[in-house]
C-alpha cells in the first residue's frame, strides 16, 4: 500500500522503555506524538505493575546505550548523575561459561548499570521535555479502530464509566508487550498475524534487590554465571544505584529457585561457580524475592506477512521476547525504535515506511533470536546433547581466541553487546 498520507499524529501504546524511545524517534517526523499508558506513572523511580518484569534484573547493552544517545543526547551523563554505575568492560564485568571465567582485561570501553525503573524514569523525564510528545497515563486502550479499507484509524479508550472514547491517529505503534492483545484482535481480520516462531526456554528466575555490605560498598561488578545442561542453575549480579545489587538466580527444565531469602541464597551454591554466592552471604539485607516464569521465547513473524494492517507498527516484545539470560530485550526494542526513525527519515509515504520498518526491525530481532535459539536448543528435547556439544565446542574456540587476542576479546564483547563502532 503506497498511498501518500499526512503525518500529524502518532499514538504509542505503552510507556515502557521501548515506547518512550519510540516517541523520541518519531518526534522529528510527526506534529504530535502521544503515549498511552494504563498505569498511573510514578513521579520517582519505582517498580510499577505494567512494566514487564520490573522486579527483575535488566541489562542495558552498549548497543542500546548507543541508540539512546542518538535520540536523547547526554542521557548517559544524566543516568550517571542519577546513580547509574559505570562498569569497565572486561574488568568489572565478569563472565563464567563452560567451566571457566573469561580473562580480566581492560577493553577500553564501559557499560552502564542501573535498575530497570531508574532507567525508565530518566528516559521518561527526557522524553516529556520534547515539545510535541505527551504521555496520557491511567488509561486503558480497549482496542484498535479500523478505517474500513485495510488500515488502522486509531484506538478506542475504555473509560471507567463504561463509555468508549475514540482517538484518531495517522499511525499506531504497539508497545503493549509480549501478550499481543492487539495482534489477537487484528488476526481476526488479517489472518496470519498470529504466526509465531517459538523456542522452549523453560526458565524460571527469582530476583531480589540486595543491600551491599560495607566492605564492598565501592565495588562495581556485573557477574554473569551461565547455566549449563546437567547443571541447570545460572545467575547474574549487577551493581545498581543506592549501594545495592540486583541479583537474579534461575533454573532450567524443572529446577525452580525458592523465594524465601535464606533458601534463595542457598540456591546460589548450585551455580557452576560460587562468586555470586560469596557476595550474597555477605549482604546486609535481601529484599523480597520475586519469581518469574518464561516457558517460551517467541518471535511474531510480521516480516513474513504479505501485508500488515496499514498504519500498524509493532515494537519490542510484541515482536520478539527472548530468554533474558543475555540481556538483549531492551536493546532489541531500542533497535526497533531506531528502525522506526530511519524508516520515516527515508520515506514520506507511510506505507513505504511501514514496509521498510518491518524488514529492519526483523533484522534486529534475528540478532537476538540466533543467540537464544543456539543456547536454548542445548537444553531442549532429544537433540539437546548434540546441540550442547556443538555449542560447547564453539564456545571453547571462542574462549581460546579471547585468551590469546585482546582484539578478538573486544570483538566478541561488542558482538555480545549488540554494539557497532
Amino acid at each position: 500500500m503506497t498511498v501518500k498520507q499526512g503525518k500529524d499524529i502518532a499514538l504509542i501504546i505503552g510507556a515502557g522503555t521501548g515506547g518512550l524511545l519510540a516517541a523520541a524517534a518519531l518526534a522529528p517526523h510527526f506534529k504530535t506524538v502521544r503515549i498511552l499508558e494504563r498505569d498511573t506513572l510514578p513521579d520517582v523511580p519505582a517498580i510499577r505493575k505494567g512494566a514487564g518484569q520490573a522486579a527483575h534484573l535488566h541489562s542495558l547493552l552498549l548497543g542500546g546505550l548507543q541508540i539512546m544517545e542518538r535520540f536523547l543526547p547526554g542521557i548517559t551523563q544524566e543516568l550517571t548523575l542519577s546513580g547509574a554505575k559505570c562498569l569497565r568492560a572486561g574488568i568489572d564485568q565478569q563472565i563464567h561459561e563452560y567451566g571457566i571465567w573469561l580473562p580480566e582485561r581492560d577493553l577500553g570501553c564501559s557499560i552502564l548499570a542501573q535498575s530497570r525503573y531508574l532507567l525508565e524514569h530518566v528516559i521518561r523525564s527526557r522524553v516529556t521535555q520534547l515539545e510535541n510528545v505527551s504521555i496520557l497515563d491511567g488509561v486503558r486502550v480497549g482496542n484498535l479502530t479500523l478505517d474500513g479499507v485495510g488500515g488502522i484509524a486509531g484506538v478506542r479508550l475504555a473509560e471507567p464509566d463504561g463509555e468508549a472514547r475514540e482517538m484518531p491517529a495517522d499511525i499506531v505503534v504497539d508497545c503493549s508487550g509480549r501478550g499481543g492483545k492487539f495482534v489477537r484482535q487484528l488476526n481476526e481480520l488479517f489472518p496470519g498475524m498470529d504466526r509465531v516462531d517459538e523456542i522452549n526456554s523453560n526458565i524460571v528466575y527469582a530476583s531480589a534487590i540486595v543491600d551491599k555490605p560495607e566492605s564492598l560498598a565501592e565495588s562495581r561488578e556485573n557477574i554473569l554465571i551461565i547455566a549449563e545442561p546437567g547443571a541447570s542453575a545460572g545467575g547474574a549480579l549487577l551493581d545498581i544505584e543506592d549501594g545495592r545489587w540486583f541479583v537474579s538466580l534461575h533454573g532450567r527444565n524443572g529446577l525452580v529457585p525458592p523465594t524465601t531469602p535464606s533458601e534463595w541464597v542457598e540456591f546460589a551454591r548450585q551455580l557452576p561457580a560460587d562468586r555470586i554466592y560469596q557476595r550474597l552471604i555477605q549482604a546486609r539485607k535481601i529484599h523480597p524475592v520475586a519469581l518469574y516464569k518464561k516457558p517460551l521465547s517467541t518471535w511474531r513473524r510480521f516480516d513474513l506477512m504479505p501485508e500488515l494492517p496499514f498504519r500498524y507498527f509493532p515494537l519490542g516484545d510484541v515482536i520478539t521476547s527472548v530468554n533474558p539470560t543475555f540481556g538483549q530485550g531492551m536493546t532489541v526494542g531500542f533497535g526497533h525504535a531506531e528502525a522506526l526513525h530511519d524508516a520515516f527519515s527515508d520515506h514520506d509515504d507511510i506505507g513505504l515506511a511501514q514496509s521498510d520498518y518491518i524488514k529492519t526491525s526483523a533484522a534486529w530481532s534475528q540478532k537476538a533470536w540466533r543467540v537464544c535459539a543456539a543456547y536454548d536448543s542445548s537444553f531442549d528435547g532429544h537433540a539437546a546433547k548434540k546441540n550442547y556439544e556443538l555449542l560447547r565446542a564453539l564456545s571453547q574456540k571462542k574462549q581460546a581466541e579471547i585468551f590469546t587476542s585482546p582484539d578478538r576479546h573486544l570483538e566478541w564483547f561488542q558482538r555480545a553487546q549488540m554494539y557497532s563502532c
